[in-house]
């Protein structure tokens, strides 16, 4: 799937261009966020797991992070997940819930798509004209601001219940012209006047595999329960 990053640069003035290449890659943790882990993971029913959104984009692409605009997914195949929730929505410092601030984000389910966007839009994922939206202004502004590449832009806490299963964390951009021209853009440098650029973006989604306990394992776990119960009574 190929979307569309916008960096920062972004003035009214200047066209945007669609030079180099970008890609906005959904992450892991299984450990709070000490490490993450790209592609795929495999974890136990029942269990938490740290989920972010990291843009990173091509030298020619852009000068910094401006602004990206889309709607969180998670997907549960055959049935699996159906309960699953989503919390902890979090756009890392010192980008902006949307370019003003302030947006607030929420989790909505949709058969068997969780969506993750702005509490005003109740729509299917893709649908709405509300979006989550990392932003950040140019350097110039005198503001807080990173250069840095890649970039954590959004992060949120998955609960999964208790069904084994494949999950597909991934995100869709809006229809046009809500989304069209916010994939992932950058600023060209880090004046307003630089302008901003769009270049093409390629969405990497992540697959979570949410596996039972092998018995072995949950006898175990009972021995030891069973152990600590003794202790408690002597």
């Amino acid at each position: 799937m190929l979307l569309q990053l916008t960096l920062i640069g972004y003035a009214p003035c200047v066209a945007l261009s669609q030079i180099g290449t970008a890609s906005l890659t959904w992450q892991a943790s299984l450990d709070g966020g000490t490490t993450w882990t790209s592609n795929e993971v495999q974890t136990l029913i029942g269990t938490s797991v740290r989920i972010r959104a990291v843009a990173s984009w091509s030298q020619d692409a852009g000068y910094s992070f401006d602004l990206s605009q889309f709607d969180g997914t998670v997907r549960g195949f055959a049935g699996a997940g159906r309960t699953d929730a989503a919390t902890n929505f979090r756009v890392p410092s010192p980008l902006t819930a949307g370019i003003s601030g302030g947006d607030t984000y929420v989790a909505q389910r949709f058969a068997d798509i969780l969506k993750i966007d702005e509490v005003r839009d109740t729509v299917a994922p893709g649908l709405g004209q509300r979006s989550i939206a990392p932003a950040q202004l140019y350097e110039s502004a005198g503001l807080p601001h990173t250069t840095a590449n890649p970039l954590s832009i959004f992060e949120y806490t998955l609960q999964l219940d208790g069904s084994a299963g494949t999950r597909e964390v991934s995100s869709v951009w809006l229809l046009p012209p809500i989304g069209n021209p916010v994939r992932i853009r950058t600023w060209r440098g880090p004046s307003f006047m630089d302008g901003n650029n769009s270049p093409e973006t390629s969405v990497v989604p992540l697959r979570i595999n949410v596996v039972v306990p092998a018995p072995a394992s949950a006898a175990c776990l009972m021995i030891v329960a069973s152990g600590l119960a003794r202790r408690r009574r002597r």
